[in-house]
């Protein structure tokens, strides 16, 4: 009864393990976001490169069905801490307005092509609600309020973690925004 007893144990055990270790987690992008002044703000939580083709404003979630409302195309090294805002200028860009409207009031997608030496090329990208920026208070990427900028939960245990960017320190983590309505990404330092 006893050799059952363990038997049995062992393959609850590895049971869930393995279905443990089936998870997939991902975190969210290394970006964090917050409104100043009313102008949208994307704060860059690690170095990170903006590729051509880069960053778009879509009037959904869905950027099949949703229309571009915002674009800029060009290339910018970003060091962690540097801000820019959605929907302005940016010199070095060429940007376009395809659509005179304030996103803000609305859901939206941001995505913006980069790379990085911690990850590699990708696509980020974030979908906000309308109202969910605010003043002063930071939000990651997948809308969830940080008490500290570009900070994020560890993966599980377990799970097969997507996106592991590390925690950054220094700048990135300050709570107040740098951003001035100039159109150029502020640098990370003071």
């Amino acid at each position: 009864m006893n050799v059952m007893r363990r038997i049995s144990a062992v393959i609850v055990a590895l049971v869930v393990a393995v279905g443990l270790s089936g998870c997939d987690q991902f975190l969210p992008e290394p970006l964090a976001f917050t409104l100043v002044d009313e102008h949208p703000v994307v704060r860059t939580c690690i170095p990170l490169t903006i590729t051509s083709q880069s960053i778009s404003v879509y009037s959904s979630d869905d950027d099949r069905e949703g229309n571009v409302i915002w674009s800029a195309t060009g290339e910018a090294v970003l060091e962690a801490g540097a801000e820019f805002e959605l929907g302005g200028d940016m010199p070095g860009f060429t940007v376009a307005r395809h659509k005179d409207e304030d996103f803000l009031d609305r859901q939206f997608k941001f995505e913006m092509e980069v790379s990085s030496v911690e990850g590699g090329d990708w696509s980020t990208f974030a979908y906000f609600a309308g109202g969910e920026l605010s003043e002063g208070e930071w939000v990651d990427s997948q809308g969830y309020e940080l008490d500290v900028p570009c900070t994020h939960d560890d993966c599980s245990r377990f799970a097969a973690c997507f996106n592991n960017w590390p925690e950054p320190t220094g700048y990135p983590t300050e709570p107040d925004a740098t951003f001035s309505p100039s159109g150029s990404p502020t640098p990370a330092s003071r």
